[in-house]
């Protein structure tokens, strides 16, 4: 099998900002998300650290898209996920492998014009939202 995690990573640093990644690229069945999330199938990611940091991630998306900004408020509830994120891999209760793609990930958000911020972060949130969705169809049982 080839290793879809890490293409995807390659992926997405090679990426001049996260609004570039195209959504068909990881919506669709056997795309990014549907691939990656069988390759997590079998790492220790506990669904409850899985669905509150996708919470948590919704609650700063319902922020920006009401004031259609991104301000400090939201740029350090987004950068405060982080830490949270790495407390997670501490205790075991997301894996290695999700922790690096997060962070990646999460490295994209406001790495191109600072203007396409707020684009980047939506992205995100459509990709995260593609995980938590492929997880669930990848892993029955969980969430």
């Amino acid at each position: 099998m080839p290793n879809d995690l890490k293409d995807v990573e390659n992926k997405i640093k090679g990426l001049k900002s996260l609004k570039y990644y195209e959504i068909e690229e990881f919506v669709k069945f056997d795309g990014d998300a549907d691939k990656i999330t069988k390759q997590l199938r079998n790492d220790d990611i506990k669904t409850s650290q899985l669905r509150k940091f996708f919470a948590a991630v919704k609650e700063i998306e319902m922020y920006v898209k009401d004031k259609r900004v991104w301000d400090d408020k939201a740029k350090v509830d987004f950068y405060l996920l982080m830490p949270k994120l790495a407390y997670a891999k501490g205790r075991k209760v997301i894996s290695e492998r999700f922790f690096n793609l997060m962070k990646i990930t999460m490295e994209k958000v406001g790495s191109g014009n600072k203007e396409d911020t707020l684009d980047d972060f939506l992205r995100f949130v459509q990709f995260l939202e593609a995980i938590v969705a492929f997880f669930k169809v990848n892993n029955p049982g969980s969430l």
